[in-house]
């Protein structure tokens, strides 16, 4: 039996397609389009026009993608993150989608967000704390001894764009690092146990594609960055030079990844300043997550490895 799993982000809207045999989920194709769901949105959280269709009409594009490759539409799953789950008028986005799709739309809470998050990436490394820094939102998930405790706070890469950008795109990685650390990292504390994990497993744009380019690549190669150890001294020297580029000077060194210019400085930022707070030294990066995740906590699916 093939399934498909849509995710519906701030950012981006990501596809997984994968075969089920024997309680194990395997791998067909992940697919990532930058949509920007959440460009334009004022302070009601309104979704814009152009925004919502662009990202209905790539959803519609995944659905007949997963279809293509054998699919049947019923065992296809589409849900959205904070964005969706703040708007408005998501409503009138899950209607927009059905129409598209004749699929319904799944908007998860915070706390589902940051478990499927657990489940794709820990794999065997439970008493893992994972960080899952998205555009709206982060979470940071731990489950310890098997107590499962998590935190959904509203502060993603696109969200601290939106308060600190410069016209030029050059960033003021002290102003923002302070405002993250003074009103968001403390909490995570205070709901899980992120302070007694042994180590930290990272999840989603921000730290898969710091590891590329701390490996000098610039296109994304999962099977490189699977389990790349990336360094908080790493990170630290490759903010300092993205931060230092103008908007299109990032664009151009980041090769492929150049969709995510604007907002990769804002993601790092967020995850130096958890990573100084609560004194971990690198990050496991993973390029599973919550497409994973997802598909095994509504099928029981697990990954291979």
């Amino acid at each position: 039996m093939k399934y498909a799993v849509i995710d519906i982000g701030t950012n981006s809207t990501r596809l997984f397609v994968a075969q089920g045999e024997n309680g194990i989920q395997k791998k067909i194709t992940k697919e990532l389009e930058t949509t920007r769901l959440g460009e334009g949105i004022d302070s009601s959280l309104t979704i814009q026009p152009q925004p919502m269709l662009r990202t209905a009409d790539a959803i519609a594009n995944f659905v007949n993608t997963a279809l293509s490759l054998g699919v049947e539409r019923d065992k296809i799953f589409i849900y959205a993150t904070a964005m969706v789950r703040e708007a408005t008028n998501k409503d009138e986005f899950i209607s927009l989608v059905k129409e598209k799709t004749d699929i319904t739309l799944e908007v998860i809470p915070g706390a589902i967000e940051g478990k499927i998050a657990f489940m794709g990436a820990a794999g065997k490394k439970q008493n893992y704390a994972v960080i899952d820094i998205g555009g709206g939102s982060t979470e940071v998930v731990t489950n310890l001894d098997d107590n499962f405790k998590a935190l959904s706070q509203k502060i993603g890469a696109v969200r601290l764009k939106e308060k600190f950008a410069s016209e030029n795109g050059v960033v003021d990685i002290s102003h923002a690092k302070e405002f993250v650390l003074n009103n968001f990292i403390a909490d995570y504390a205070d709901v899980t146990d992120v302070k007694n994990a042994p180590g930290l497993i990272g999840v989603s744009g921000t730290p898969t594609t710091f590891a590329s380019f701390a490996l000098g690549i610039k296109t994304y190669l999962p099977d490189k960055i699977q389990n790349f150890v990336l360094t908080r001294e790493k990170l630290n020297e490759l903010l300092n030079t993205l931060a230092s580029f103008t908007t299109k000077q990032r664009r151009a060194y980041s090769g492929d990844f150049a969709p995510r210019a604007d907002i990769i400085v804002y993601g790092g930022i967020i995850l130096e300043a958890f990573m100084e707070y609560y004194g971990f030294e690198s990050i496991l990066v993973s390029d599973s997550d919550s497409l994973e995740g997802f598909l095994e906590y509504k099928t029981g699916l697990k990954q291979e490895n």
